[in-house]
């Protein structure tokens, strides 16, 4: 099975929800097929400002 080198290196911000760009709750691993994002919100957050952001 061949990858494309291009999928492996994908940057962390092109897939980070913008909310979540540079917040301490961000996870961000895949289990299967599913993204846990962060531990209060699971797929995150729908917007530009998280009410659990933090620095």
């Amino acid at each position: 099975m061949e990858f494309d080198e291009d999928e492996d290196d994908l940057d962390e911000t092109e897939s980070t929800p913008v909310a979540c760009i540079g917040c301490s709750n961000y996870h961000g691993q895949y289990y299967g097929s599913n993204t846990l994002v962060c531990g209060i919100h699971a797929r995150g957050w729908d917007g530009d400002n998280c009410p659990d952001y933090h620095q």
